[in-house]
């Protein structure tokens, strides 16, 4: 049993995706600035209030978060995005826009 827990912190100590509390309030941050680049890009999410329905969170040379938010349009549709946070610079490296 005890090599499990030791297994099992070692694979957390080594950079994997954590799950996080989608109402933490860096995620929502994250999310917020991934929103407005999806705004700069397409006017449908222009003022688009949304959802945060799954969040992870990963150290590197700073964050990345792995964010899942649902717009409010008349659509349903999910975009799942990956954005670096380093010390408090925001940068979009991937964003999918996937069917409900």
């Amino acid at each position: 049993m005890s090599f499990f827990v030791i297994a099992h912190a070692q694979a957390q100590l080594m950079g994997g995706f954590k799950s996080i509390a989608v109402d933490d309030a860096q995620v929502i941050k994250a999310a917020e600035f991934g929103m407005a680049s999806m705004e700069e890009t397409d006017d449908k999410y222009k003022d688009v209030t949304f959802t945060v329905t799954d969040a992870s969170r990963q150290v590197v040379a700073g964050l990345n978060y792995l964010i899942v938010v649902r717009p409010t349009l008349a659509t349903c549709e999910d975009i799942t995005f990956k954005i670096w946070d380093h010390f408090g610079t925001y940068k979009v490296t991937e964003a999918t826009v996937s069917a409900c």
